[in-house]
Order: C-alpha cells, then sequence, then structure tokens
C-alpha cells in the first residue's frame, strides 16, 4: 500500500512538466560513437579517470585544453600533455574565471564542449554562472558514467575532512531572517559523511530527500541506499512527503522535479529559506543550477557544498554511457 502512494505521488509530479526544461534533452553517445562530436574548444578537467582519459582521445576538436585542479593534488611532473590550464584556487569561482573564463575571452562565437567528469560540483554550478554572464549561452556539457565504482558502497570521493559548508559562490541567495521554516533539499549521493555535514549544518532546517531512481545501474542505487542508511539512523525522518526520485543523469528532468517541488512548497508557506545541496552525480548537479538560475535567483535561495580540499584521482572502473547535454541558456 505505502509503494502504490507513493507511486501515485510522483505520478502527480511527474504530470505536472514545465516545458522549458524539455525543450532541450540529452544525447547518448558510448566511447565509439562520440568520435562524431565535433566543436571548435573542448574543454576537460584532468585526472585519473579511464572515462576522462579516453573522452579527451576520442573526441574530435580544433583545440583540447585540460584543466588542472588542486584538488587532486598533481606535481608538475604527473601533468599530461597538450594543452594546460593551472588552477591555483581552492574556490570555485576563482579556478573558473583564471582558467576557463581567461581562455574564452573573446571566443562566445565558437562551438563549445566542456566534459565536466572530473570536475567538482562546485566547479560545474559556479561554471554554468560564468558562461551565462559572459554571454556564453548556447553550448555542450558531456558527462561519462563509470561502469561501476572500484570499492562499490564503500567508495569515498573525498581524501580529506569537510572543512566548511557554505554557499556556492554567485549561488548565495538574500535570506529571511528567521530560520524556523528553513528547508534543506539534498539530493542523496554516495557519501554519507557530507550528507551529515550539511544536515548537521542546517540542523534546523525541514529536510527533503531527492534519490536517484533511475540510477546509474541498479547496482548503484542499492550502494547509494547502504550510504544513505548510515546516515538515516541518526534520527532522521523519511517517509512519503519528504522523499523524491528523480533520474541521475538527466539535468532537465531533475530540475523539472525540483521546480515542482519548489511550487508546492509555495502554496503551503509563504515565507521560507530554502537550501539545496546536490550530493548525487555530476548531471544531477547541473540540474540544481539550472533550475535556480531559471527560477530562484530572486529567492531567499542558496546552493550549498560540503567542501573539502582533497579528493580522490580515480574511483571509478570502465566507461559506461556517454551523455551530451545541450546547454541553452
Amino acid at each position: 500500500m505505502k509503494m502504490m502512494k507513493k507511486i501515485f505521488i510522483m505520478e502527480d509530479y511527474f504530470l505536472k512538466m514545465n516545458i522549458e526544461y524539455f525543450i532541450d534533452s540529452k544525447k547518448e553517445y558510448n566511447i565509439d560513437t562520440i568520435k562524431k562530436v565535433k566543436c571548435d574548444i573542448f574543454i576537460s578537467c584532468y585526472n585519473d579517470s579511464e572515462r576522462v582519459l579516453k573522452i579527451f582521445t576520442n573526441i574530435c576538436a580544433n583545440e583540447k585544453i585540460w584543466i588542472i585542479i588542486p584538488e587532486y593534488q598533481y606535481n608538475k611532473s604527473e601533468y599530461p600533455k597538450g594543452n594546460i590550464l593551472e588552477g591555483k584556487s581552492y574556490n570555485e569561482a576563482e579556478l573558473i574565471i583564471s582558467t576557463i573564463g581567461n581562455y574564452l575571452k573573446d571566443k562566445s562565437d565558437l562551438s563549445i564542449c566542456i566534459d565536466v567528469t572530473g570536475f567538482m560540483r562546485p566547479h560545474i554550478i559556479f561554471l554554468i554562472k560564468f558562461m551565462y554572464i559572459s554571454n556564453i549561452k548556447n553550448y555542450n556539457i558531456i558527462y561519462s558514467e563509470p561502469s561501476y565504482y572500484s570499492k562499490k558502497s564503500d567508495t569515498s570521493f573525498t581524501e580529506s575532512d569537510v572543512e566548511e559548508v557554505r554557499q556556492i559562490s554567485s549561488f548565495e541567495g538574500c535570506h529571511n531572517r528567521n530560520i524556523t521554516n528553513d528547508i534543506l533539499i539534498l539530493g542523496v549521493g554516495y557519501d554519507h559523511n557530507l550528507m551529515s555535514r550539511v544536515i548537521l549544518n542546517k540542523d534546523q532546517a525541514r529536510l527533503i530527500f531527492l534519490f536517484g531512481l533511475p540510477s546509474l545501474s541498479a547496482d548503484m542505487y542499492q550502494e547509494s541506499l547502504l550510504r544513505f542508511n548510515r546516515v538515516s539512523a541518526n534520527s532522521i525522518k523519511v517517509s512519503n512527503n519528504n522523499t523524491f526520485f528523480t533520474s541521475v543523469n538527466d539535468p532537465f528532468v531533475n530540475a523539472n522535479m525540483l521546480s515542482n517541488i519548489y511550487k508546492h512548497i509555495k502554496k503551503k508557506q509563504e515565507k521560507f529559506n530554502v537550501y539545496l545541496c546536490p550530493l548525487s552525480t555530476k548531471p544531477q548537479a547541473l540540474g540544481f543550477t539550472l533550475f535556480y538560475m531559471k527560477e530562484l535567483q530572486k529567492e531567499a535561495a542558496s546552493i550549498i557544498f560540503p567542501f573539502s580540499s582533497s579528493y580522490s584521482r580515480e574511483t571509478s572502473k570502465g566507461i559506461g554511457r556517454i551523455w551530451l547535454y545541450p546547454i541553452n541558456l
């Protein structure tokens, strides 16, 4: 009975589709067909993942650029060959502006493709805002799925403790002083430590969980639940009223779901602060960003994130599906 009730709730939300999120649609490739994608400029963030390295090799572009970020802690002797833009700042805005921002000056008329697989989620979120304010409103984002995570449900993406939970640059809302009606919408991912830190940071907020289903694979969904159970054991209430499901590889569906959730809340409450925290896949983070930019920029809303200074260079094995997302803002 509970499962049937849940299905009816989710059908109601999906029926209310905001057409602006579905004008664009993702395109699926594999490591061979990705060779058909052509662009003037291709940008990727370097790490040891096979799915990052092979896409960089196989895609067709006039110029290919590697971004080096400090979170992976590469020495110069470990840098790849080719055109390199070295980012030295741990702040997402400073890093994007000093690398991609400087490089793309006077290049807005060229076709641009950015592989976000190796970037940190705060980098991706700020990148979308930066491209918009730079009047680069039409470009492609690529994300490649792993075949599986190397340590299954024990996979850890961070290699250092969370140093702070804060708002992502340019996504700081003008919040109400009254925090009694705060709402935290959490994209549920693998790392239970990150989720715990965010929930603790907003311990007065009402929680809404966004689970990734359909997942990248059935195994990954089960692994995510195992990790989430380590969080939910700490007196966190999960019910039909605060639990939603949406595809982890479709940012447009994610944005639509968030839009419907937010509109549903506004019908019941007049004043509240809302905090978004995408801790699932990179495409989910992209969906959170699109939703925020289209609907929340003048609202009491922020995107927050638990920041660490060190991340694993490789957490996955193999290459699954490769997605191309056209961004038209």
